[in-house]
């Protein structure tokens, strides 16, 4: 299952992304584009016990005020395979609602 993101708010050059915790999760990657439907890129990976992280930058930059988008990509490790969610759905940082990706 993806993760479901609470919000995205870009504030001061800082993208915060906060989503709900998915049971059985064993780590998050976020990925961030300036693109609604390509350009995504990992931007940072963290642990099933986190729920929101910051961004400071993008493609190697300092964020810029434009509107990016945004979404969280699950992982399960079940022995040594790991299992990720598809991304269907992302969120821009200048709204409230996802937007499918096609």
């Amino acid at each position: 299952t993806q993760a479901r993101i609470r919000s995205v708010k870009l504030a001061k050059k800082k993208l915060t992304i906060k989503w709900n915790k998915i049971p059985g999760a064993t780590g998050y990657d976020i990925y961030v584009s300036t693109k609604k439907n390509s350009g995504y890129k990992k931007v940072k990976s963290v642990s099933a016990k986190t729920t929101s992280c910051t961004i400071t930058k993008f493609n190697r930059k300092k964020l810029t005020k434009k509107k990016y988008y945004v979404y969280v990509e699950t992982k399960k490790k079940v022995g040594k395979k790991t299992y990720k969610s598809n991304g269907l759905y992302a969120w821009p940082s200048n709204s409230s609602s996802y937007i499918y990706l096609s």
